[in-house]
């Protein structure tokens, strides 16, 4: 059965859609070495089967100020730039990736492969050119908000400020679509 199992691995790409690891990196936490404070690791990754983590840079809802938007964008570059650097000290055993046809290349090289997102839209401020730049810096998706409101649209633990999406929140969906 066991065998029966690797060979099913072998033959498809398993993929962990949202890993908070990220939240971590202050702790110390290197995506190379077994970890104990975090879920996933390389080695973890391997024993498991696990070929692609979307490793999450999450951002807490804070205020919506200029500063604290600001903040929350550089916030977001500082974990996105922690993902980059520590799948960078693993090559060539992982490998950051952002298509399906990467993907499917680095998994036949028998890489392990992380995926870069971010949790809350938060990290785009009020700025919509920060979507494409974070596409182009290998983001695969960014939730529009998390536990609180945004300026992008309300959370299911938020006040329902503006009854779903926000005028500016459509124009966020749209720049999403058109930047993939």
């Amino acid at each position: 059965l066991y065998r029966r199992a690797r060979r099913l691995h072998e033959q498809m790409i398993t993929i962990d859609s949202h890993c908070d690891t990220p939240m971590l990196f202050a702790e110390g936490y290197e995506l190379g070495e077994r970890s104990a404070i975090a879920l996933v690791d390389l080695h973890k990754m391997a024993e498991g089967g696990l070929d692609v983590a979307t490793m999450a840079a999450y951002l807490r809802q804070e205020a919506r100020d200029e500063a604290s938007l600001a903040q929350a964008t550089q916030k977001a570059w500082w974990l996105l730039d922690g993902i980059r650097s520590r799948v960078q000290k693993c090559a060539p055993f992982a490998a950051l990736c952002d298509t399906p046809a990467q993907i499917r290349a680095v998994k036949a090289a028998g890489w392990k492969i992380i995926v870069p997102a971010i949790e809350n839209g938060y990290a785009i401020g009020l700025d919509l050119s920060n979507i494409e730049k974070f596409r182009k810096a290998g983001v695969v998706y960014i939730t529009l908000c998390h536990n609180g409101d945004n300026d992008i649209c309300d959370s299911a633990r938020g006040n329902g400020e503006h009854g779903g999406l926000s005028p500016f929140g459509h124009r966020v969906v749209e720049e999403m679509n058109r930047t993939g």
